[in-house]
Order: C-alpha cells, then sequence, then structure tokens
C-alpha cells in the first residue's frame, strides 16, 4: 500500500527579490526577479513585490508572475493589446517612451 502525503502546498516562499534590467521593444524595464524561486513579475500588473517591505507576506492581488523570461516578454507585448490596457499600463509605457526621447536630445 502506497501512502501519500495529504499536505497542502505552500503558495508562500522566503523570497529574495531584486531588480533587473529587462530589454523589451528597444527599451530597458525595470522588472522584479526573486533569485529563489526565479521568478519575474510583471511591472505593469499591480504592485511589485520588490517595493514591499522585506518579510511582507501581505497578498498581491492581480499579480502576474513568469519563470520563462520569454514568457514575460510576450505578457508585456499583450498589455500593448486593447483589451489589456489599463491606466497603470498607459502611464508605464508613456514614462517609457518620454524617456527614451529625452535620452536622443
Amino acid at each position: 500500500m502506497n501512502h501519500v502525503s495529504r499536505t497542502p502546498m505552500s503558495y508562500r516562499w522566503s523570497s529574495k527579490w531584486k531588480i533587473v534590467d529587462v530589454k523589451f521593444n528597444d527599451s530597458i524595464i525595470k522588472v522584479c526577479f526573486d533569485e529563489v524561486t526565479s521568478l519575474y513579475s510583471c511591472p505593469l500588473c499591480g504592485r511589485q513585490p520588490c517595493e514591499l517591505p522585506e518579510g511582507n507576506m501581505r497578498r498581491i492581488e492581480g499579480q502576474s508572475f513568469f519563470l520563462k523570461l520569454e514568457d514575460l516578454i510576450n505578457h508585456l507585448a499583450a498589455h500593448n493589446k486593447i483589451s489589456w490596457k489599463s491606466k497603470k499600463a498607459k502611464r508605464v509605457i508613456k514614462e517609457i517612451a518620454d524617456e527614451e526621447e529625452n535620452e536622443e536630445d
């Protein structure tokens, strides 16, 4: 007889978030990256985990996380589609465009 543990999976971990630069559409975007799980956090969806005080285990609602950088980039591209546009997404995309414009001057 096989014994299977019925311990529920945990949604918490001891994270170690840092900000990394990600190239997207010829721009550099600041993204939160967890060194423990190798998760990337979308900078356009909700509050960023690296903005929270260390050790804060509060849930981050509406946040999207990705194991692959390619998946994050595809998700960021989807934010440019009309159905994904939100006030924050528009603001961040405008800030990136403004930064690029200022760099060209």
